[in-house]
């Protein structure tokens, strides 16, 4: 991730740590909690949880209504220049991060077309309130572990009709590369992003990553605890 680390964990509302406050109003009342972990634990983590790319699953979580609440991110940069780009869109129920590298283009263009693109691969018949959710409570990180080694031995995640958000946010991801390309030609790589995008509905998480972003689920409480990492 081009000596930076990033994560954020959604709950409505948005503060970016290194934007003045007018930026921050604009991403909306809702965003991503955020938090950041040491090399080490890094690296251990991974080991644990890497899996291939564009690899989403599903995980069981709850909502409790408020009728105010904060979302907040926080970024850790090694360059001046901050690349990395935050998705809150409460409306359709996504949030996520895109850790630019080599410039902010593909970040931000990432944001600008992953909702549309998911709008497109993903028809949503009716879902829960995304702007309900002031916190949430995933299953620990030994179920995740289950669902994939499950997946695995069924053959791997295969991309569904289209009425699958998993299987959306993969083909999202994919429509984002090729449009990219497509607009600035397949020259050799100068610019890039890795991504992380949640999706929302009725009590229950879709997350796609591609490259080396990670998702930490963490419980709310006056202590919080880190119940897993995706």
């Amino acid at each position: 991730m081009a000596g930076k680390q990033q994560a954020s964990r959604s709950s409505g509302g948005a503060n970016d740590a290194s934007s003045s406050s007018s930026t921050a109003e604009s991403l909306g009342s809702n965003a991503a909690r955020g938090a950041t972990t040491g090399k080490e634990e890094e690296n251990n983590l991974k080991k644990a949880f890497m899996t291939g790319p564009l690899d989403p699953y599903a995980s069981f979580c709850s909502f409790t209504k408020a009728d105010e609440f904060d979302v907040f991110s926080a970024t850790v940069a090694s360059n001046v220049a901050n690349e990395d780009r935050i998705l809150v869109d409460p409306a359709r129920g996504l949030f996520g991060v895109f850790d630019g590298h080599g410039g902010k283009d593909v970040a931000s263009f990432a944001l600008e077309r992953i909702g549309p693109l998911f709008d497109k691969q993903y028809a949503k018949k009716s879902r829960g309130d995304a702007d309900d959710v002031v916190s949430l409570f995933f299953e620990a990180a030994s179920s995740a572990q289950k669902q994939k080694k499950a997946a695995a031995a069924a053959g791997g995640s295969k991309v569904g009709s289209g009425d699958e958000p998993g299987a959306a946010l993969k083909r999202a991801f994919v429509e984002i590369d090729e449009e990219f390309l497509n607009q600035h030609g397949r020259r050799l790589p100068t610019t890039g992003s890795c991504g992380l995008v949640c999706y929302i509905e009725r009590g229950v998480v879709w997350s796609a990553i591609v490259g080396d972003s990670r998702l930490p689920a963490v419980r709310s409480q006056s202590q919080p605890s880190v119940l897993g990492v995706f």
